[in-house]
């Protein structure tokens, strides 16, 4: 909840596309024809597959995702996005101290039912055995997450972030006039939006 809270309160900024520019210039003619009302811009020269997305993104997002799928927290690093390394590493490590614990208590757990099962035992144990489970898959998802946030990150590595637009959110206290007595506080939040 703490880290939740911290990131909303960290300004959201909108994204514009960036002009990629092409180290050997294309031959462009500037002669247009019109095709049923459109034009056509006539591109000539050898360097037609350099306008492809692809070659012209040096920052891969697969290298990305192959790096974080190979070492948590290295997409992050390789999108310079040191600051999320500490998070990914102290999320893993908190599902994994929670695999540990719910590991021991299954063993005590089958080890109790093993010596007297009885009804108490078995609800143990099976509970144990859910969390358990729950555990493994939370880890799992979490590996997951850090994967899809360093593809992510990776495509929008050459978007241009416009500071103009920003969202912010804070606490906010509403007065509430009640009929009868002194007015009421009303607690919540207040988004504002700027652009």
């Amino acid at each position: 909840m703490i880290l939740l809270f911290a990131f909303i309160y960290l300004p959201v900024m909108a994204q514009t596309d960036t002009v990629f520019q092409d180290p050997e210039p294309l031959g462009v003619s500037s002669e247009f024809r019109s095709s049923e009302g459109g034009d056509t811009l006539i591109i000539e020269g050898e360097n037609k597959a350099a306008l492809s997305d692809d070659a012209m993104m040096e920052h891969s997002p697969k290298k990305a995702m192959l790096y974080s799928l190979v070492l948590p927290g290295a997409g992050q690093v390789y999108n310079k996005k040191y600051y999320k390394v500490p998070v990914v590493y102290g999320v893993l490590g908190g599902v994994s101290y929670w695999i540990y614990y719910n590991t021991n208590g299954y063993r005590e757990a089958s080890a109790n039912y093993t010596s007297d099962p009885n009804d108490t035992n078995e609800r143990y144990l099976r509970a144990w055995r859910r969390n358990l489970e729950l555990s493994y898959i939370t880890l799992a998802a979490a590996h997951a997450l850090q994967v899809l946030d360093a593809y992510v990150d990776a495509y929008l590595f050459y978007w241009d972030v416009n500071p103009e637009l920003t969202i912010r959110v804070s606490p906010s206290i509403e007065p509430v006039y009640m009929p009868v007595g002194m007015p009421v506080g009303n607690y919540g939040l207040k988004c504002k939006l700027t652009f």
